[in-house]
């Protein structure tokens, strides 16, 4: 369920039906009278099988919604015990068997999902199959085995037309109801934007804590940690040292906004109050495994410093401490207070899935084999430039690993790359007006890629105003490329950054007088290998 409206629509709907189901425990105090009026005639056995049946079928959907976290997954458990539930009222001679049978399927339209409803068709056929032959075989009075199979034959057939015609208009209505809260960011259960309160539920806090989940550079994340605390550091007799395991994987799945305020909390604290600070931080994993993609393991962060936090949480200053606590806390990992009489050590444990098993060791030598290619290829670029004229592109990135593979991307295309590491030195190297094109990070010391953009489009020059400026980012979804184009960004690129988007993003923007048409580039490579 990759929509994020849909997810929410989701969360909701789960949220609703799980305690909607605790309704059908109402079954089993019905049961016991009708056998006391002894209307029902079954024996003790089979009603306390039936009254524990009921019970784990009404308590199964509440207890999955709140331990699980794949909402299509709670949908179909959901509708599944519900479809259970109203086959076992079916059994009744007296109950409709048209009404229950479509039920679930109506019901699932308040997702919003075409793919649940349909599901949830499938469900609510293969009930009312089963308890067509039951009714039909056990119920009716019948001469004759063959008389049974003809109305088991007929009445499976009747209601299998019936429920033909019904799937296709509930099909129907679920594709609509889709189309429109995708378009509309409404939906039947909507109120606004808002997730619907679960009241005192926690699920309710950590499953719209889960909405702000997604796959994260994990060196990128860590790095931009590290470049906030060398801005608080500068210029002062302060240290600030960070160390990452070279085996963890390069992307996880998880909260890294939450990851990144609850360790900045922590080690700005012990940075900030004392006139002399040392911190330290590492990053790790539970190396007892091989990651593998869509894997669980447990990233370990520890840090360490030569301040006395014990005295700043006695003064109430250690406000980032007290918060990264609750964080950690909000985000179902542990947080441990390690320190001693010598230095303040905390280790927090947070489970992550990994989505690209791939080490921080290994893409480093990825990239160092793709830059020495790159190089290569821009030896001779002269005779392979895409470009009529030599195009010059600015690169604004803290990271000189990044600077160094943009440089050899750039100059393999034929075009000439000049790099710096903060937006000042950026807006200052942009008034001689000698770039066609720019490339910045958006997290940066001093003046962020943000800033820097907005700073120059504020410039009256119309040279400013329509320079192709493209960021760099770990967040390219689909919400943050309209809010880039708002503040004043020409368009985005992920990272890590890949060789084909760079080239990609370079051919689109650089203006039209200059370069060759791609057509004609691939036709001069051509000849230049014949040659």
């Amino acid at each position: 369920m990759t929509n994020e409206k849909m997810k929410r629509m989701a969360i909701r709907v789960n949220g609703i039906l799980s305690k909607t189901v605790f309704l059908f425990l109402l079954l089993i105090p019905v049961i016991w009278i009708l056998r006391g009026l002894e209307i029902y005639i079954g024996s003790m056995e089979d009603l306390i099988f039936v009254s524990i049946f009921v019970l784990v079928l009404s308590v199964v959907p509440g207890v999955f919604n709140k331990l699980v976290y794949n909402e299509e997954l709670i949908a179909v458990v959901i509708l599944s015990s519900m479809e259970i539930l109203l086959m076992l009222i079916s059994m009744n001679r007296f109950a409709e068997l048209s009404v229950i049978y479509v039920a679930v399927p109506i019901i699932s339209l308040l997702y919003c999902n075409q793919k649940i409803t349909q599901r949830a068709c499938i469900v609510g056929y293969l009930g009312m199959v089963i308890i067509c032959i039951y009714r039909t075989t056990f119920l009716m009075e019948c001469k004759t085995i063959l008389y049974c199979k003809e109305n088991i034959y007929l009445t499976v057939l009747k209601f299998t037309l019936e429920f033909l015609f019904i799937t296709i208009i509930v099909n129907y209505a679920a594709g609509f109801f889709e189309s429109w809260l995708l378009d509309s960011g409404e939906g039947i259960l909507s109120d606004g934007d808002a997730v619907l309160p679960y009241g005192a539920d926690a699920k309710g806090a950590v499953k719209e804590q889960q909405l702000n989940e997604s796959v994260y550079d994990v060196q990128s994340l860590f790095s931009g940690i590290e470049r906030d605390m060398l801005a608080i550091v500068k210029g002062k007799d302060k240290k600030f040292e960070l160390e990452m395991d070279n085996h963890l994987p390069v992307k996880l799945f998880g909260d890294k906004e939450e990851i990144r305020q609850a360790v900045s909390g922590i080690c700005s604290d012990l940075l900030m109050y004392r006139k002399e600070a040392s911190v330290r931080l590492y990053v790790t994993y539970d190396s007892g495994i091989v990651p593998k993609r869509k894997q669980g393991i447990t990233l370990i962060i520890r840090i360490s410093g030569y301040t006395d936090i014990t005295a700043i949480t006695a003064n109430r200053k250690a406000l980032g401490y007290y918060l990264s606590q609750r964080i950690i806390e909000k985000l179902k990992g542990s947080f441990e207070d390690l320190s001693n009489s010598e230095e303040a050590v905390f280790r927090i444990c947070l489970l992550q899935r990994v989505e690209d098993e791939r080490t921080i060791e290994k893409r480093k030598a990825q990239q160092l084999a793709e830059i020495s290619r790159l190089k290569g290829d821009s030896a001779n670029w002269n005779k392979k430039s895409m470009f009529r004229k030599q195009i010059k592109v600015l690169v604004v990135d803290d990271n000189k690993e990044v600077c160094k593979l943009m440089d050899a991307i750039l100059n393999s295309m034929g075009a000439y790359a000049d790099c710096t590491d903060t937006g000042a030195k950026a807006i200052k190297m942009l008034e001689n007006k000698d770039y066609q094109m720019v490339f910045i990070d958006q997290m940066m010391p001093e003046k962020s890629g943000i800033e820097t953009v907005k700073e120059l489009r504020y410039l009256e020059d119309e040279y400013y105003q329509k320079l192709p400026i493209v960021l760099m980012t770990v967040n390219t979804r689909e919400d943050a490329k309209k809010e880039y184009l708002e503040l004043g960004f020409s368009d985005c690129i992920a990272k890590p950054v890949e060789e084909n988007e760079v080239k990609e993003k370079t051919r689109k923007w650089i203006k039209d007088d200059y370069p060759l048409t791609y057509a004609e580039y691939i036709k001069m490579q051509e000849q230049e290998n014949e040659i």
